[in-house]
């Protein structure tokens, strides 16, 4: 237990933002923002809140551009999510949202549609992050 949590602490930090441009070739399409939040609280569980903005860039509106927010709030003790929410803005695409809801094990959609959810599950960007607490030597599998 005690080397779960060295991990953690050394590999997730409140405050911690990660900028990123992106480009296809020469052309810059946009950038992505990610950042560590302040630890909350989940009903009684202590947990990591992450939050994920992908931006593809306006300067090509005329073909394509897109919002993305992701948000994300893990158990601290495993990383598996316990509450997640996704946000999509595209031009001829409604508004919408997701939200990952574990206590009731389902994902519901904002059209009103909801899925079964396997225990444990992780989120993209949550797995990100326990990917990161990972303590991986060259060659192991």
């Amino acid at each position: 237990m005690l080397s779960i949590l060295a991990a953690l602490a050394i590999a997730v930090v409140p405050g911690e933002r990660l900028d990123y441009g992106l480009r296809y070739g020469p052309v810059s399409i946009g950038t992505l923002v990610l950042e560590t939040l302040e630890p909350e609280t989940v009903g009684t569980d202590e947990c990591w809140h992450f939050r994920a903005d992908l931006e593809l860039t306006r300067s090509f509106s005329w073909v394509f551009w897109a919002n993305y927010r992701l948000e994300t709030w893990c158990r601290a003790s495993d990383m598996v999510t316990l509450r997640s929410y996704k946000r999509t803005r595209e031009p001829h695409y409604r508004p919408n949202g997701r939200e990952l809801r574990p206590q009731r094990s389902t994902v519901a959609y904002s059209d009103g549609k909801e899925f079964s959810l396997e225990p444990g599950a992780r989120d993209l960007l949550s797995t990100w992050h326990y990917f990161r607490t990972l303590s991986l030597a060259p060659g192991t599998r």
